[in-house]
């Protein structure tokens, strides 16, 4: 995120007991507020706070796991759904390329000698999801709103994948997830950036990895990645 967008967020989220004691009205700067300002910002502030529709649409960078397959995952994401006040119900779709880890010339990181050969691929995911805000700063000025939110996430989804020399897989996964947003907010739309940290959990593939030293069963497949994004709506 641009250092310009965490400096807005901690003065959203430094301004909110002031916004909210004032019913969501700052009135500082230069030029005073008309009544007509006042009514405007009435509007954007109960606007927010009201049922719109939400999307996001950005990049995804990360670790994919899959048994014995440890893979560089990167691609696009998009969310789509509603918002009221702090909760967000969306539905979700991404594209990750998936690459050996060896192929970028750093080594594999994988725990474990059985997973030093992974193949390349493609996983496509579809899922839905609830996001809650835990922490909002909103202030409105003449008719616009600054709002910032850290927020979670839990959800579910269905992953497809298809390995480059032949194959696939299709399983089901849990989605868990941690960010900031911060955007702007006019009378009828909105928009901003997000940054969040999303993990999923999903079963291994019936087969087990064949190791060349000691190890153990993988009780559950899982996938780190960073999300940055786009965030607009109504």
């Amino acid at each position: 995120m641009r250092t310009s967008s965490v400096v807005a967020f901690v003065a959203v989220t430094a301004a909110a007991p002031l916004a909210y004691a004032h019913g969501g009205h700052y009135g500082g700067g230069s030029t005073p507020e008309t009544d007509e300002d006042l009514a405007d910002d009435q509007q954007v502030i109960t606007r927010d706070h009201g049922l719109v529709w939400e999307g996001t649409a950005g990049f995804e960078l990360g670790t994919f796991r899959a048994g014995g397959v440890y893979d560089i995952a990167f691609g696009i994401a998009v969310d789509g759904g509603i918002r009221l006040d702090r909760l967000a119900l969306l539905g979700q779709y991404s594209i990750l390329w998936l690459e050996n880890p060896n192929d970028f010339g750093g080594g594999n990181p994988a725990p474990d000698a059985a997973m030093q050969t992974t193949p390349s691929g493609l996983v496509q995911r579809i899922g839905a999801a609830a996001r809650y805000s835990l922490v909002r700063g909103f202030v409105a000025h003449k008719g616009s709103g600054l709002r910032g939110d850290i927020w979670v996430e839990a959800g579910a989804g269905e992953q497809v994948v298809h390995w480059d020399g032949g194959g696939g897989l299709d399983r089901a996964d849990v989605d868990l997830a941690v960010g900031v947003q911060v955007g702007v907010r006019g009378k009828h739309h909105h928009g901003g950036e997000l940054f969040g940290v999303r993990a999923t959990f999903a079963s291994p593939p019936a087969s087990a990895p064949t190791c060349a030293g000691p190890c153990g069963p993988i009780v559950a497949d899982h996938s780190v990645l960073f999300v940055f994004a786009a965030d607009f709506g109504g």
